[in-house]
């Protein structure tokens, strides 16, 4: 299976688990938070282990120890984000197990301590907007309330924003909020963590195609349109400047934005040259040139919205041409009458909704995944406070090397409230996919991104 952009075998987490010596049986399934978990709203697919105990056994001590012992063994993104004990494993007619009756899972933590200090009150608010709990005590495991390594980087990118300095191996070695606040406390800022040296050439020149890239290029037709979108609720008062000082921004802050296609061709015998992307330096993409304005109504008639953004979404999935490094499309929709600056684009008499202006974002698959959504939005965030306040927004990294790996994106209930625009808006299924895309399937819904849609055609995740 794949699960947030790597493949999970669930066979292989079982033989681990087995092999403790507490363990009769497992078997592990991803599941959404359909939980029993009050005040959990998302859907995220996680890694539920289920357990049958060898004997009499303390269920807590066991799926904490469980814990540490598959994470000393697999990569994190392995671990079970939960572990329910059961008496038996329910089994169908055939024997099999029925996993369509395995119980959701609960997650929780223990009995509930207030935080105690300004650090520990700004985590567990930190730890609760990431998590989608209503409170989180500073004694309870981030990773026992159902948190993994996407979560932990939006932990990152949140304690940032209040103020906070922490890595996401801190969040893996601490746990807690309460052991977290004293590495936040003792970390004197940003400016007194070890920063890795950019690599040579940084995120700029050649890439190879990853596996799934070659197989887009290896299918018959057209794979310009094969592109991913999202629409956002725009801040009110932003003009055309600032949107393209804030969408420049992110656009030299992540190198693949900045990638063309270079076509290769592999002979029957292997010679030949691979596919590949090239990335050019930051500050050379126009975005001027890829922002279209459409003036619109903004009124409340979500058929008229709809039929609107598929027509223009249609129009921007026509433009993206990779081998000419067109990797993006914006599509800017403004209310009339807004006086909201300069852009391109066409007028229309269509009502929206976008009282204070929307924004489509469309991207083509070889730059951008489900994964790559959840962690967008605080960038734009950033990128627009910095360039409100006459700051120059700040992009030092590259993909490359990062304290966290990729420079995080998350999802939006982790935006803190000072920030409430920018946000996923109100529409409450995603745009239709364009009849015209080639090999396109039903769009999918990014689970943490409500308007986020899918016109590839890849395969089933």
């Amino acid at each position: 299976m794949q699960l947030r952009g790597f493949r999970v075998e669930p066979g292989e987490i079982e033989s681990v688990l087995v092999s403790h010596p507490a363990v009769a049986q497992a078997v592990v399934v991803a599941r959404s938070d359909d939980t029993d978990t009050p005040g959990v709203t998302d859907t995220t697919k996680r890694l539920v282990g289920y357990l049958v105990l060898d004997g009499a056994q303390d269920t807590d001590a066991v799926t904490a120890e469980l814990r540490a012992f598959v994470g000393s063994r697999l990569p994190e993104y392995m671990v079970p984000s939960a572990f329910v004990v059961l008496d038996g494993l329910p089994l169908t007619v055939n024997g099999k197990v029925d996993k369509a009756a395995l119980p959701a899972p609960v997650f929780s933590g223990g009995a509930y301590r207030a935080p105690a200090s300004a650090e520990e009150e700004l985590l567990a608010g930190v730890f609760a907007e990431v998590l989608g709990v209503d409170r989180v005590g500073v004694d309870d495991d981030f990773f026992a309330l159902g948190g993994d390594s996407i979560r932990s980087i939006q932990v990152v990118t949140q304690a940032r924003h209040v103020g906070l300095s922490v890595r996401a191996r801190d969040v893996f070695e601490a746990r807690t909020v309460a052991g977290l606040a004293l590495l936040a406390g003792a970390s004197g800022g940003a400016e007194d963590r070890v920063v890795l040296e950019e690599l040579p050439g940084g995120g700029v020149g050649e890439v190879g195609l990853l596996p799934i890239g070659h197989w887009m290029l290896d299918r018959e037709g057209s794979h310009g349109r094969y592109g991913q979108w999202m629409v956002l609720d725009l801040p009110a008062g932003i003009d055309h400047d600032g949107l393209v000082a804030t969408l420049s921004a992110v656009v030299d802050r992540h190198d693949m934005w900045r990638s063309r296609l270079i076509p290769g061709h592999v002979h029957g015998n292997g010679s030949g040259e691979q596919s590949k992307l090239v990335v050019d330096e930051p500050g050379s993409i126009d975005i001027s040139t890829l922002l279209h304005r459409v003036v619109c109504d903004g009124g409340s008639d979500e058929k008229a919205w709809g039929e609107l953004i598929s027509a223009e979404l249609d129009r921007a999935l026509n433009r993206l041409d990779p081998a000419a490094g067109t990797m993006l499309q914006f599509v800017w929709f403004t209310p009339t009458g807004t006086g909201t600056g300069t852009g391109t684009g066409t007028g229309t008499s269509t009502g929206t909704g976008a009282d204070v202006g929307r924004l489509l974002v469309v991207a083509h698959h070889l730059v951008v995944d489900g994964v790559s959504w959840r962690i967008l939005v605080p960038d734009f965030i950033e990128a627009w406070q910095a360039v409100e306040a006459g700051r120059a927004p700040s992009c030092p990294v590259s993909a490359r090397r990062s304290d966290a790996g990729a420079r995080p994106w998350p999802r939006m209930p982790g935006v803190p409230s000072a920030s409430p625009n920018w946000t996923t808006g109100r529409r409450p299924s995603p745009p239709p996919t364009p009849p015209s895309a080639p090999g396109a399937s039903t769009p999918r819904s990014t689970p943490l991104l409500r308007r986020t849609g899918c016109g590839c055609g890849c395969p089933p995740r």
